[in-house]
């Protein structure tokens, strides 16, 4: 099937959250879920927990939730080998979404501090 137009050469799928290069990948068929999130850059520092999102023809999701690992074995539950339109987010951990919320409150702040003190 691999060789015929049923089964396309490529694959698309979606990564977001804590990797280098978010947004839609061009994969090989047969791809796994380490090796999508390989291509995109590799997970951050402080990665979390992954989701996995998959839309199946029947109309139902299969969603799951479990921590990266790298040596899981391909085609196994953590690791699974993708199809087109396949989404995995790569979540922080708490530390991680902590330095984010205190970044996000603190940028405003200095901003602000140091317009007013360039003007004073």
């Amino acid at each position: 099937l691999n060789q015929t137009n049923l089964s396309p050469e490529t694959i698309n799928v979606y990564i977001s959250g804590n990797v280098e290069k978010p947004g839609r990948v061009q994969l090989s068929q047969g791809t796994t879920l380490t090796q999508a999130i390989a291509s995109a850059g590799g997970n951050k520092t402080m990665t979390g927990k992954i989701e996995f999102l998959r839309f199946k023809s029947n109309g139902t999701v299969d969603k799951r939730k479990f921590t990266l690992n790298s040596f899981a074995e391909k085609n196994s539950k953590k690791n699974p080998m993708l199809i087109e339109g396949d989404i995995i987010k790569v979540n922080q951990n708490i530390l991680g979404n902590t330095t984010e919320i205190i970044k996000n409150i603190s940028f405003p702040i200095i901003t602000s501090y140091s317009l007013y003190s360039v003007f004073e």
